[in-house]
């Protein structure tokens, strides 16, 4: 588990809107939300990717289920476990960089 002192330099006030977990594996992780009654969507710019800035939600995307967006890093994208397990893959675009 991280400490909470290192989150707040990061995340500025914003964890105190969230529900933080921590888990030592992807696969963990991944299991819980299954468990749970997640559906996950990992970030990717492959050409099946939903934009989630279009102002238009396509018919097959519910609104009232629960979604763990799952973000990788910006060099490799989401790990193995994630993108296997994935429900759907969405890109969240990015202005003014």
């Amino acid at each position: 588990r991280r400490p909470r002192d290192s989150l707040s330099a990061v995340t500025k006030g914003s964890d105190g809107w969230l529900t933080l977990r921590f888990f030592e594996t992807a696969a963990e992780c991944v299991s819980a939300l299954a468990d749970e009654g997640w559906t996950i969507w990992v970030t990717g710019d492959d050409e099946n990717a939903l934009s989630l800035a279009s102002p238009h939600r396509p018919d097959d995307v519910a609104v009232d289920i629960k979604i763990a967006v799952v973000i990788g890093r910006e060099a490799d994208g989401v790990c193995r476990e994630f993108a296997d397990a994935a429900d759907r893959r969405v890109v969240l675009p990015l202005s003014g960089f």
